[in-house]
């Protein structure tokens, strides 16, 4: 982010808030444990579906070069109109 920014600060960035959506899919897949699903064998079939779409989430926005978290979300909504 400060690498983007140029570490200017006062500016809006638009690309800042895919960095941090960026952190927090990677925080709610790999360090959120939630009660009783600590294990994979534990994990209810919608938990495994909601973490198997936010790893698909995560992936586009490592992959595609989002500008803006708007882009991602009309990306995110014209692909599952698709399905």
């Amino acid at each position: 982010m400060q690498e983007h920014t140029n570490n200017e600060w006062s500016q809006f960035y638009p690309k800042n808030n895919v960095f941090w959506m960026h952190y927090l899919l990677v925080k709610l897949i790999n360090e959120v444990h939630y009660n009783g699903h600590k294990k994979k064998n534990n994990m209810t079939t919608v938990h495994k579906q909601a973490i198997k779409e936010l790893k698909r989430c995560k992936e586009a926005v490592e992959s595609m070069n989002f500008k803006s978290c708007y882009e991602f979300v009309e990306w995110h909504r014209k692909k599952n109109k698709k399905n």
